[in-house]
């Protein structure tokens, strides 16, 4: 019998499940039941022959004291609970927005890592399409959760992210850039990020020596924290001169008005012999050109076909404003004086497909 998309990822991320000779039934806990959880359960009892040899669904975990004791086809929806997860093999965890708080959770209960699945973002492909994703057929080493994993990829799209963490390539590769120019030498640096998302966000925080972080949020006051991190425009931040040693930007600054304030501001709060590293979507042998700009009105005028990127504080996404070309290193220098380097990280996979992610490094002087 054919094996769904998602069975198949399990079978192949899971080293327990793939060398299984269907000789065991392993006991599974789902925690998460929104539409992920529903979405997994509905997966994992999509073909009977699985259900039947290779998955028993003892339960579903819930955080909502208003779900605990329902029941979701007739299965019991419980507390997270330390004596039934040591029962059970395997916990997959259910919900994408809300997966690493769920997984620190687990951890602090003193859960086996090894224990805990991530389906991750591939859950809401498989919503509405089961065959949506193409399993790749080698590991790769993820820098950001620092493991050996599966990539999967979706169907028509150049990009593979990791069955654990979720990284992209793009992810991975400013990883690996800061792992190659700065080393074990980050936990004694000062690190700003911009727009942190992501499980590369999470090895920053982890590993520099002091971590900050915002996001742009115009209605709360600019230089004021919302939770751990603070709220900051990057064409004006308030930060003091001279006060981080790295600033670190991820796919950030194809959505400024402003790069040439923002830039500047980001060289002001660099310390002497600070580096600026970011991504973007770059387009080599072109020059760059300007989507978007805001107009002596105070309203965005398109000089192009709107395109928007998705936006970890917002529905709405992000408006593309720029398609930064090979004269951005050009840019910075006359806007801050920085030098910009260009390193190239390449990923292949047995598929055939190379994915090319540019990473910049920007130094103050």
């Amino acid at each position: 019998m054919k094996r769904t998309s998602f069975q198949m990822m399990l079978t192949r991320i899971v080293p327990e499940i793939s060398e299984n000779s269907l000789n065991k039934k392993f006991g599974v806990y789902i925690f998460g039941t929104g539409q992920g959880g529903k979405a997994t359960y509905e997966h994992l009892k999509s073909d009977a022959y699985y259900e039947e040899e290779l998955f028993n669904i003892r339960g579903f975990f819930d955080n909502n004291p208003l779900s605990q004791g329902l029941t979701i086809d007739n299965i019991k929806i419980y507390s997270p609970d330390r004596s039934l997860m040591d029962s059970s093999d395997f916990v997959i965890m259910a919900s994408y927005s809300h997966q690493y708080d769920m997984e620190e959770q687990l951890l602090s209960m003193g859960i086996d890592k090894k224990k805990i699945i991530y389906p991750g973002k591939w859950l809401n492909e498989i919503l509405t399409n089961k065959e949506a994703v193409l399993i790749e057929e080698k590991r790769i080493f993820c820098s950001c959760c620092e493991e050996d994993s599966w990539v999967v990829s979706e169907q028509e799209k150049d990009y593979y992210f990791c069955v654990n963490c979720r990284s992209f390539p793009w992810h991975r590769a400013i990883i690996n850039q800061i792992n190659e120019l700065i080393g074990d030498d980050i936990a004694r640096k000062s690190l700003y990020e911009v727009a942190p998302q992501g499980s590369s966000s999470i090895w920053l925080e982890e590993n520099a020596g002091t971590y900050t972080g915002s996001h742009y949020w115009p209605d709360i006051p600019f230089g004021s924290r919302h939770g751990k991190l603070y709220s900051q425009n990057l064409e004006a931040l308030t930060f003091p001169d001279d006060t981080f040693d790295i600033v670190v930007t991820q796919v950030v600054f194809e959505h400024i008005f402003n790069p040439k304030k923002a830039f500047m501001e980001i060289g002001r709060v660099l310390r002497p012999g600070g580096v600026h590293i970011f991504t973007i979507p770059f387009f080599p042998n072109t020059k760059t050109v300007t989507r978007a700009i805001v107009n002596q009105d105070g309203k965005v005028e398109h000089l192009k076909e709107p395109i928007f990127h998705g936006n970890p504080i917002s529905a709405d996404g992000a408006l593309v404003t720029f398609d930064w070309g090979d004269d951005i290193v050009e840019l910075i220098h006359e806007w801050t004086g920085m030098a910009t380097e260009i390193y190239v990280e390449e990923e292949e996979y047995s598929s055939g497909l190379i994915a090319f992610s540019h990473v910049f490094v920007s130094r103050k002087e």
